[in-house]
Formats: C-alpha cells, structure tokens, sequence
C-alpha cells in the first residue's frame, strides 16, 4: 500500500497513531495493522526493454585513449560479471555502438552499390561476363597500386599522413 502525506504528518510516530476505519465503523490503530520499516530507496527505477536498469555515463579523453579502446578494455574487465552473477546483462553503448551500427550499415551499401554498378555495366555492354570483369579487376588494381607504393617506398609517406590525420600533421 503506497499512502502520501503532507509535510507535517511524515514522522514515523505519526503514522503509527493514525487512526484506520475498519468493519462496523470500528477504528483501528495503523501500528497494529502494520509495521513501519523506513529504509533508502531509489527515487525512480529506471527500465530498459522492460528489465530494470541503471545507466553509467562517462566521457573517453581523446587524446589519452579512444572510445573504442576504453570500450574494448571495459568489455574486458567486466567479462566475469555474467559468471559471478547469472542473470545480469551489461551493455556498452554510446560511440562505440554507433561505430557497430554504421559499419553494418556500410557493408549493407557497399553490397547494394556493387549490385547497381553492375546492372549499369550490364546495361552499357549489353553483357553478363564483362561487367564482372571490370569488377574483379579494381580491387586487383588497387592491391597493385599499393604494392607500388610500397615498392618504391613512398607508401610509408602516404601512411603519416593518413595516421596523422587532418590538421595533425606538424610537417
């Protein structure tokens, strides 16, 4: 039973003199009906895909370690956690699941993509076999302009500037 007093009537004495209407009209003290156990609890339990959940924020350094790597070290840590207490689910959120979820969806347009490029190769050649052969060949040729770079070892200077990224690269 939840009951809701006003600010004045909050003390546990007043409660336990509170006078309850029973059979007949009959009044009951509430102390004989009820024990009163005051106890901590949480203001407002919070539900997640209908399981009680508790959400931790926190806020990765960038420039001592990324998201991921804080994700991948704490998925690591708390591996034990669903050994030691059946029943319990963690789950990491935040950059590091919208880093999963665009790459998903990246290999779902990459798919989507090579399937239109290819029914527009066939359109254009009028052809089933050629426009496979355009496809099979620019990966080829890519893997053969990186064995270039790497041969005439310029790709080691390409590489610093992509480590680098934009606007990291001090010269």
């Amino acid at each position: 039973m939840v009951v809701k007093f006003d600010q004045q009537a909050r003390q546990v004495k007043s409660i336990q003199d509170m006078y309850l209407a029973g059979k007949g009209g009959m009044l009951v003290p509430f102390k004989e009906l009820a024990r009163i156990v005051v106890e901590r609890a949480p203001v407002e339990v919070r539900h997640f895909d209908r399981n009680r959940a508790i959400s931790i924020f926190a806020r990765a350094d960038d420039k001592v370690i990324t998201p991921l790597e804080a994700n991948a070290r704490l998925v690591e840590r708390f591996r034990e956690i669903y050994q030691r207490y059946p029943g319990y689910h963690l789950d990491f959120r935040g950059q590091f699941d919208e880093f999963k979820r665009a790459f998903s969806d990246l290999k779902v347009l990459l798919v989507i993509g090579l399937v239109l490029v290819y029914i527009m190769l066939t359109a254009q050649f009028k052809s089933l076999v050629q426009p496979l052969i355009i496809l099979f060949a620019v990966p080829l040729s890519f893997m053969g302009a990186v064995l270039a770079l790497i041969l005439t070892q310029t790709f080691q200077y390409s590489r610093d500037i992509w480590d680098r990224g934009p606007g990291r690269y001090s010269g």
